[in-house]
């Protein structure tokens, strides 16, 4: 079905200036065309969608979740993982929640059992309402380290392989490693590294052979030097770096997913950040030196899974020194470019898939417009309409 959304002013994700009165045109599930409406032709027997006063930004992007889990400020290591059926009813809650927030693509890190494969199916087929979905499967992690409640745990660079080619056979769309321990795992440390290069070295191998990317759990230290040396290709956290873990993430162009809405609470209080928690500080600088230095950043939810999750984490992006501009391109083209899928989503731009939203005002001038939700179209089908519509 051939679609039209008109009349909004138009934020396509580049950067670019925002384009007022401008269309979007959508045919099977493409972005056929977007500009002024000026310059854009629409159909005969085209559906048209008006949006006065509204504007037009690409689906957002959840670069970090994990639908299945409960939120815990406490961490994985303190969480008892409920079974598979309860997992997937929380997920399935957890996916509705987000797709009416705007969300129309979630990159999952980690999940027992393979079972987010077949959330990722059922999504895919329309057997279900929900996000797209990017899955990691298990992660993969040392006998000591860091998320051993979704992972599989593995030690030694042949059993790291196996490993990833376990996961690759069950169809997993990437690979996610943990590299070092967490605050939230008692006894695991943050800056350590729970793997060695070799055994990271091995997964990134395998990985890469089957043209699969690898995303490590890692908030600095060695840890983080030997995942630049191995060639990983994404940073899940960052919350401790030093300038030299930095100055390599640069170097390689590798980009870090910003989680620490999970510092706070699952629905934060509106003055959460206002100031930031001292024991929260040290991260906070973390990400803001990162973002001077020009590394890329994504924003993930993490297991946090209420209403506009993704829409503190942009809040926390903007207390680091990224603009609004900034802040929501971190949660649609960087955040595509993430999941491996920068040249069909992100952005608002002809052949891409339709991954649209409309919100009532200008994100640009106050972020909080992203809780006004008026429209969720992905892949070019409207899943959210709370327009009042004139075809």
């Amino acid at each position: 079905m051939r679609v039209a959304i008109t009349e909004g002013t138009i934020i396509d994700g580049t950067g670019a200036a925002p384009v007022p009165q401008g269309v979007v045109l959508v045919d099977d599930g493409r972005i056929t065309a977007v500009g002024p409406r000026a310059r854009v032709a629409i159909p005969e027997g085209t559906r048209v969608v008006r949006v006065p006063g509204c504007h037009v930004i690409p689906g957002l992007i959840d670069a970090h979740n994990h639908l299945g889990m409960p939120f815990s400020q406490s961490g994985m290591g303190e969480t008892r993982m409920p079974s598979d059926t309860a997992m997937t009813l929380r997920a399935l809650h957890h996916a509705r929640v987000h797709l009416e927030s705007g969300v129309t693509t979630v990159r999952q890190c980690g999940e027992p059992h393979f079972i987010d494969i077949e959330w990722r199916d059922a999504f895919a087929r329309g057997h279900l309402d929900g996000p797209r979905l990017v899955v990691a499967g298990p992660g993969i992690t040392a006998s000591n380290g860091h998320g051993r409640e979704i992972s599989v745990l593995v030690d030694g660079a042949d059993a790291v392989r196996r490993a990833v080619r376990e996961n690759l056979r069950a169809g997993v769309d990437w690979i996610k490693i943990f590299t070092t321990g967490s605050r939230a795992t008692p006894g695991t440390l943050p800056g350590a590294a729970y793997y060695t290069l070799e055994e990271i070295r091995a997964a990134v191998d395998e990985a890469h052979r089957m043209g699969k990317r690898v995303g490590t759990h890692c908030h600095g230290g060695i840890g983080m030097t030997w995942a630049v040396q191995a060639g990983v290709d994404v940073i899940e956290h960052g919350a401790s770096m030093s300038d030299e873990n930095i100055a390599s993430l640069v170097r390689a162009e590798i980009p870090v997913v910003v989680t620490m809405g999970v510092y706070f609470a699952e629905s934060p209080a509106p003055d959460a950040l206002d100031p930031v928690p001292p024991h929260n500080q040290p991260a906070f600088d973390s990400i803001a030196r990162a973002h001077r230095a020009g590394v890329k950043l994504a924003a993930g939810g993490d297991t946090r899974h209420a209403p506009h999750t993704l829409l503190f984490e942009l809040q926390i992006l903007m207390k680091c020194g990224l603009t609004t501009h900034e802040a929501l391109m971190a949660a649609t083209r960087n955040g595509a470019e993430v999941c491996g899928l920068g040249d069909v989503l992100g952005t608002l731009q002809t052949g891409k898939i339709a991954d649209v939203v409309v919100v009532g005002s200008n994100p640009l001038e106050d972020i909080q417009s992203l809780k006004d939700v008026r429209l969720v179209m992905k892949a070019g089908q409207i899943y959210v309409n709370r327009l009042e519509e004139q075809a």
